[in-house]
């Protein structure tokens, strides 16, 4: 539809977090967050005995994979080669810790982010990459 725009739906959404939690160990504290193109909140999960800071740095570091436009695993590298910390941006909540990913369409439109906090950077990752290959895009009409 040349006039219409993709974006996450509700069950797209839905899907991603559903597919993280499956992933996850039964009992293990975590959080997920899943955002729109402009880093507003869409979906927001968090297990039994998830600490403040892990749910916080879930939504941070999905925001921030939308508002930078790259996953925070590259954008930590990316101000690690320039000596540089999120702060420099202007931006409060940016964080540079790995586990936040860029949600693009197939033409590499932006989407949104998603994003896993609780275990290791990596595992956080592995766990994100899981919720986003789980999203089908939905195309809505034009306003």
């Amino acid at each position: 539809m040349p006039y219409g725009r993709l974006v996450l739906s509700a069950d797209d959404v839905d899907q991603a977090v559903a597919a993280v939690i499956a992933a996850v160990e039964r009992g293990r504290a975590f959080a997920i967050a899943v955002v729109d193109e402009t880093g507003d909140l869409l979906a927001f999960r968090r297990s039994d005995r998830c600490a403040p800071h892990t749910a916080a740095i879930a939504r941070a570091k999905a925001y921030t994979a939308a508002r930078v436009r790259m996953d925070t695993g590259a954008f930590e590298e990316f101000l690690a080669e320039r000596g540089k910390p999120a702060t420099a941006f202007g931006d409060p909540g940016l964080v540079a810790i790995r586990g936040g990913v860029v949600l693009r369409d197939a033409d590499g439109g932006l989407l949104g982010g998603i994003a896993v906090s609780g275990f290791a950077p990596a595992e956080d990752e592995e766990l994100a990459l899981l919720g986003r290959a789980a999203i089908r895009v939905t195309e809505i009409a034009a306003d």
